[in-house]
């Protein structure tokens, strides 16, 4: 049992399923059954990048996104609260080789500081140090914040958070399908668990609102959950 797997046992045992066999068949799908019926397929929602033959898992969020989404998020709100109404999405997006956070915190501040400063904004991506690209996006809806996180992503593919959590859902949902393809007449319901590697466990209401009013994803998973790698109460069934 992996480590995802394992965490995903202990989500399972947090929410009262107690029946719970993992590997039921060996080394093929699925990875758990609970209560006898219910078949699970787990997997981390990461990022991917796509080459000639296929789309690949990138790592670098493991090492650095956290770092990187929680140093920003601590300087955000550094810059108080909106003024008049006014306030701004930041994202960023990571640019290998990255040199870590403590070597472009400096200079993400200054861009801040002279951002909040200038009398003509407007939407728009800056890059810092050739390794980190930020970007801002004015909000429409009202915050209480002047700057308020709104995602992150490697590799400048990405985005706000919504995007490249629904960008990799299709791609797990798709890969997964095709994995149980063969074995899916076994079992009465079949939910694919992720663990979230994209946005930490930090999706609120209105990222849901976004994701859920986005095409819906069509599959033959009876349940969607995604859960946070920090809490194992914190999960959405997308």
């Amino acid at each position: 049992m992996d480590i995802t797997e394992a965490y995903v046992r202990k989500y399972l045992l947090a929410n009262g399923f107690t029946d719970i066999v993992y590997e039921p068949e060996g080394k093929v799908p699925p990875d758990f059954v609970i209560n006898n019926s219910i078949a699970i397929e787990v997997t981390r929602l990461n990022s991917h990048y796509q080459d000639t033959s296929d789309f690949h898992e990138t790592y670098a969020h493991q090492e650095y996104f956290p770092k990187v989404w929680q140093g920003l998020e601590k300087l955000l709100k550094k810059f108080g609260p909106a003024i008049d109404g006014e306030s701004w999405y930041v994202d960023f997006s990571l640019i290998h080789p990255f040199k870590g956070w403590s070597n472009v915190k400096n200079e993400v501040e200054e861009l801040l500081i002279a951002f909040k400063n200038s009398d003509e904004k407007i939407n728009r991506n800056y890059r810092i140090l050739e390794c980190l690209s930020i970007g801002f996006i004015q909000r429409i809806s009202k915050s209480e914040d002047y700057y308020v996180l709104g995602g992150g992503a490697e590799d400048e593919i990405g985005c706000f958070v919504v995007d490249e959590i629904y960008r990799n859902l299709e791609i797990l949902i798709s890969k997964k399908e095709l994995k149980i393809s063969n074995y899916h007449y076994k079992y009465l319901e079949w939910w694919l668990i992720l663990v979230d590697l994209i946005n930490w466990g930090h999706t609120d209401s209105d990222d849901l609102n976004q994701l859920r009013s986005l095409p819906k994803i069509k599959s033959m998973w009876d349940k969607v959950i995604i859960i946070s790698p920090h809490d194992l109460h914190n999960y959405f069934e997308y």
